[in-house]
C-alpha cells in the first residue's frame, strides 16, 4: 500500500514506481555473456552499451523484495533510488538476487530457473544447461531444448 511505502522513506511526488520502459528488470539476463557458474549463481559480463552504464540491484528473500537502480535515462524510484516491498509469493523463488555495476553481473536463486537458469561453467566454458565457450545466456538456455 502506499502507507507501507511511505513508511520506511522519503518519496519525491509525481514520479513514477519504476521505469516502465524496463519494467522492474535492469539487465536483460539472454545477452549476458556467461564467465562462471555453479548451480544456483553465476557471474556475466553485460556488453550491451549504453545499457551497461550505471548500477543496479534486485534482491528477494522469502517475502521481502528489494530492487535499485542508479542508471541513465531510468525514472527515479520510490525512495530515490530503490524500491522495498513485500510480497505474497513467499517461495518462488525463495532467494533471488543480481547486481550489475557496469559490465559486470552477479546473479543467484534458489532454486534456480528463468532469469537465472542452472549453470555449470567456469572461465568461460559451460558443460551446463549446453556446452558452449564464451555463450551468452540465452544462447546456452536455448540450445538445451
Amino acid at each position: 500500500s502506499e502507507y507501507r511505502a511511505r513508511r520506511g522513506c522519503f518519496l519525491r511526488d509525481n514520479l513514477p514506481l519504476y521505469s516502465e520502459a524496463m519494467g522492474r528488470d535492469n539487465v536483460d539476463e539472454s545477452k549476458l555473456i556467461l564467465c562462471n557458474g555453479c548451480i544456483c549463481c553465476n557471474n556475466a559480463l553485460y556488453t550491451e552499451f549504453p545499457a551497461c552504464l550505471g548500477c543496479s540491484g534486485e534482491y528477494k528473500i522469502i517475502c521481502l523484495e528489494c530492487d535499485w537502480c542508479v542508471k541513465l535515462n531510468t525514472p527515479t524510484k520510490r525512495c530515490i533510488c530503490c524500491n522495498i516491498d513485500i510480497t505474497k509469493n513467499y517461495f518462488n523463488p525463495i532467494i533471488k538476487g543480481q547486481d550489475q555495476y557496469f559490465c559486470c553481473v552477479d546473479s543467484c536463486a534458489l532454486p534456480p530457473g528463468g532469469e537465472v537458469p542452472m549453470t555449470l561453467g567456469l572461465y568461460g566454458i559451460f558443460c551446463y544447461p549446453s556446452f558452449g565457450l564464451c555463450k551468452t545466456q540465452g544462447q546456452l538456455v536455448m540450445n538445451r531444448a
